[in-house]
């Protein structure tokens, strides 16, 4: 088994949207040309994308574009971020302290690292194709470009999507049973179906859904059971 790849810590710097222009986007144009964008309906995927924002802003920002994009009523979406915790096969090793040549930027718990990606002069196709010349001998050699990503550490892409609902004035589902309110009212809530680790990633699947909340007038507790007994949405304290 080869050798795992050191990825290189950086510190993002003060304009996060030229940052990562050069280190993310511009990277992908050269290692990956093909790629085309992801159309959302009802079902939205975002995987190896969010990790690639350099501010917990910017991240929060993009979960919530996803939520938005789907339907409000029955919306699904899966979010996947490569995570600190790699496993045994990963081709990348993290760096877990910091040092004078080796800064690490803890970001909301995650780690800001350059990703080394290495690029081939030709293609295997083109090597099998091509006759052997004497320009071989000269060729250009591979390319290596440092690509930025956000290490996402455990239970912070679960507090981000949390975080990101709240903001949007969505309340965060859990499932069981509510109490009687004095009211109801119509609300829309987010559930966290599913999340943990899986082969170096963390994800997070939610699902949205039109309810009415009973909201109880006596103590104020924003805690009831939605019209459909689908399940019961609870609001954070403050």
């Amino acid at each position: 088994m080869p050798a795992a790849t050191a990825v290189k810590a950086v510190t993002v710097s003060d304009d996060p949207q030229e940052y990562e222009d050069e280190h993310v986007h511009s990277v992908y144009d050269e290692i990956a040309p093909h790629f085309s964008s992801t159309r959302y309906k009802d079902y939205a995927i975002s995987i190896a994308t969010i990790h690639h924002l350099s501010t917990p802003a910017r991240r929060k920002l993009a979960v919530q574009q996803l939520i938005e994009s789907i339907s409000p009523a029955h919306g699904r979406a899966l979010v996947y971020v490569w995570a600190i915790e790699q496993d045994e096969l990963s081709k990348r090793s993290i760096p877990t302290e910091c040092s004078t040549n080796n800064p690490v930027t803890d970001s909301a718990k995650g780690k800001d690292v350059f990703v080394p990606w290495v690029l081939s002069s030709r293609s295997a196709s083109e090597e099998k194709s091509k006759i052997p010349t004497s320009h071989d001998a000269t060729a250009e050699a591979n390319k290596v470009f440092n690509r930025y990503y956000h290490m996402f550490a455990q239970g912070e892409l679960r507090q981000l999507v949390e975080e990101a609902a709240r903001d949007l004035g969505l309340l965060i589902g859990s499932a069981g049973e509510g109490k009687g309110g004095d009211g109801d009212v119509p609300v829309r809530g987010l559930e966290i179906a599913q999340d943990g680790w899986e082969r170096s990633n963390y994800f997070v699947e939610i699902t949205l859904e039109h309810s009415t909340f009973e909201l109880s007038l006596e103590d104020g507790n924003n805690t009831g059971t939605t019209n459909s007994a689908w399940h019961r949405f609870t609001a954070s304290p403050p």
